[in-house]
């Protein structure tokens, strides 16, 4: 069985509940996705100063669709009540 796998379902397992466990996801998901959009931003200016126009525009992409994943996770769950926040003290 691939070990992160193990390590996913462990993590979800510390959770009392469903709602504990979507919370933790929801965290991780939004975590990830705005990293990466920060990440393709600093990408995308880097590529301006090179003057790689063609870089430009996959890096761009790249902030808007995980911009979009971010913006989606937080606006589905916190319709359903879930807290979209880490904690980090308890992660």
């Amino acid at each position: 069985m691939n070990q992160s796998f193990v390590y996913s379902l462990l993590f979800l397992a510390q959770a009392t509940d469903l709602n504990a466990a979507l919370s933790k996801i929801v965290g991780l998901v939004s975590a990830i996705s705005m990293v990466i959009t920060f990440i393709a931003i600093v990408l995308a200016g880097i590529m301006v100063i090179m003057g790689r126009t063609e870089f430009i525009k996959h890096a761009l992409v790249g902030a808007f669709l995980s911009g979009t994943a971010w913006i989606l996770t937080k606006s589905i769950f916190s319709i359903t009540g879930t807290t979209t926040g880490i904690d980090f003290q308890n992660f």
